[in-house]
């Protein structure tokens, strides 16, 4: 081993100690849209473990929603001070009436004004989109017959919010957007996602902080090369997780 190779694994140690003890503080929004809710549940909970989570809920949000299936979480409601002690806003329903007016400025409720003052103070924010795209499955098959007029309409406001910062996507891939890993073939071709095969991490060293993002009972693919750690190790064997080189 070389200089520079002992200093890159240098280098990924201190990332690793640095995402266990200080995951990102995330304030994860439920607005009150009902299409992607599921998948967005499912997505909130792959991503527990790899950053830290507190919820807030609009009131349209506490009305429509179940709020049975949001407790089953886990996720501690979130206190005062919600910009100033969060890094980042993950909003897993956003519906089309928020993105209409966060696309115009209209701070004028609880979900706008926290999405204008993350953009405003340099903050990321991620939001599930289903419910308020057009283009996506749940929205066509829900409303086959929208008249393309308002279809553009909803276009315009998702672009000018990516204009301004925002980063959509599908509900069912809000893990993968907020993380940056990409998602598994053999996931995605899976009757049982949870149990099938976890992407292969792109890191030459593999955490436990990234082995907690990963569902119990999975597989997880690692390069040969790979570096994984005794806290990963014990980890992978509380949740019956596999680590498999190839």
């Amino acid at each position: 081993m070389n200089e520079t190779e002992l200093r890159r694994i240098i280098e990924i140690v201190i990332e690793a100690v640095n995402e266990v003890l200080h995951p990102k503080r995330t304030l994860v929004l439920f607005t009150g849209a009902l299409l992607g809710f599921e998948d967005s549940l499912a997505a909130l909970s792959r991503l527990q473990g790899a950053v830290e989570l507190e919820l807030v809920q609009t009131p349209a949000a506490k009305r429509v929603l179940d709020q049975g299936k949001i407790a089953a979480l886990g996720i501690p409601e979130a206190g005062e001070h919600l910009i100033a002690n969060h890094d980042q806003l993950v909003v897993p329903t956003l519906t089309a009436n928020t993105a209409a007016k966060a696309a115009y400025n209209m701070a004028d409720s609880l979900a706008t004004n926290l999405i204008s003052e993350f953009l405003m103070t340099g903050k990321r924010v991620v939001a599930a989109a289903t419910a308020a795209d057009p283009d996506s499955p749940d929205k066509r098959q829900w409303f086959p017959l929208m008249p393309p007029g308002q279809a553009a309409v909803l276009r315009d406001n998702l672009a000018r919010l990516k204009s301004m910062g925002v980063e959509l996507c599908e509900a069912r891939e809000l893990d993968v957007a907020v993380t940056g890993r990409p998602p598994s073939p053999c996931c995605a071709a899976s009757s049982q996602p949870e149990n099938c095969c976890a992407p292969r991490p792109t890191k030459s060293l593999l955490s436990a902080a990234e082995v907690q993002t990963f569902a119990p009972g999975s597989t997880l693919v690692v390069s040969s090369g790979t570096i994984v750690t005794q806290a990963a190790q014990d980890l992978a064997s509380i949740k019956h997780i596999t680590i498999e080189r190839r």
